[in-house]
């Protein structure tokens, strides 16, 4: 873990061309964002893989999964068990979080030392998360790539790292600071989350 740490606080994603309120039009935001998601990458030595590997063992540090969505993922543990979470299961993660930019910020959800309560919520798989999504006055409750990241972590104890653009991540709808997480829509806001899944049935 503590190789993953340095990675992921690594000085090379406190990069200087990016803020909030210097008059950029949201495609300028985008365009920012997936430039800051490169050197980020470049600048670690990311290697991105074309297929998920297996689940049941760590992946290399280094080796992350691109989806069709954006969304960037590294199993770090594979957690226990022979149960995997299902639709309906209540998701309970702790976290670590990064933001890209020029003014980075962290949140730390790791123990209750952090936050006294690990945001918990239904779980869906991500073939219902996008129903839902589809749906007029929905709001689920976390972020579209916590729901996909947890679809490839499956088990109890699993633990993986997330690369997010804003677009998969919190928007107004869904922030929730008890939790420690705000809207990364406004501004675009690219962050890396490090994730620890447990469940209950």
């Amino acid at each position: 873990m503590k190789k993953l740490f340095i990675l992921l606080a690594s000085p090379y994603f406190l990069l200087s061309f990016y803020a909030c309120d210097n008059g950029l039009t949201y495609a300028d935001e985008l365009r920012i964002e997936k430039e800051l998601i490169n050197k980020y990458i470049e600048k670690n030595k990311i290697k991105l893989i074309p297929d998920l590997l297996p689940t049941d063992k760590a992946w290399p540090v280094d080796e992350f999964y691109k989806t069709e969505d954006g969304m960037y993922f590294n199993l770090l543990k594979p957690g226990a068990g022979l149960d995997s979470i299902e639709s309906g299961d209540e998701a309970i993660l702790r976290f670590k979080s990064y933001t890209l930019g020029q003014n980075p910020d962290s949140v730390l959800n790791w123990t209750p030392l952090h936050y006294p309560y690990p945001p918990t919520f239904t779980y869906y798989s991500p073939d219902l998360v996008a129903y839902y999504e589809s749906l007029p006055n929905v709001n689920l409750e976390a972020c579209r790539a916590w729901y996909l990241a947890i679809s490839y972590m499956k088990r109890i104890g699993s633990e993986a790292v997330i690369i997010v653009p804003s677009k998969m991540g919190f928007t107004s709808s869904n922030a929730n600071p008890y939790w420690g997480v705000f809207n990364d829509s406004n501004p675009v806001t690219p962050r890396v989350y490090v994730l620890q899944l447990m469940f209950k049935k």
